[in-house]
């Protein structure tokens, strides 16, 4: 008997963790799917990172990280930032909540052109991360003009 009871404890340990998990998905996602108006615009992190969506797809990307796959032979320093431009669509990494997916194309070096995943945050959508960081490591924010009315007064 004390088998089973181990064994009853653990599907109740991996159910509380099940449910746990499924709770806390809606924090992370939204309950929706997001759409072009949750990704257009600017966005800045605190380390000099920016990302500009633009409603028709194209994307401009200043001083972000490296994801591995645009740099497969390790041409870069580690840590290395770059520039560049590419096309985004709403997507979503596999067991990841959506953000965007782009197509970049990083402005110099031999670097050829790759897939990086963003993935939005916290339930109105406000942060975002480049998969690469892992949410850790660096956090992208609307910048401030768009996050207050277009940060313009009139006057």
């Amino acid at each position: 008997m004390r088998h089973a009871g181990g064994i009853t404890a653990a599907a109740l340990v991996v159910a509380g963790c099940a449910i746990g998990v499924g709770a806390a998905w809606p924090l992370v996602s939204g309950d929706a799917e997001p759409d072009a108006a949750d990704v257009t615009g600017v966005w800045t992190s605190p380390r000099g990172g920016r990302l500009e969506f633009s409603g028709d797809g194209r994307v401009t990307a200043g001083n972000i990280t490296l994801a591995p796959a645009c740099d497969p032979d390790g041409v870069r320093p580690e840590g290395a930032r770059v520039s560049g431009t590419g096309r985004w669509t709403i997507g979503a990494f596999p067991d990841e909540a959506p953000g965007a997916v782009i197509d970049f194309r990083p402005a110099d070096g031999p670097v050829r052109s790759c897939t990086v995943w963003t993935v939005l945050r916290r339930p109105d959508r406000a942060e975002m991360y480049l998969l690469q960081d892992d949410g850790a490591g660096e956090v992208y924010a609307r910048a401030p003009e768009q996050v207050s009315g277009q940060g313009r007064e009139n006057g």
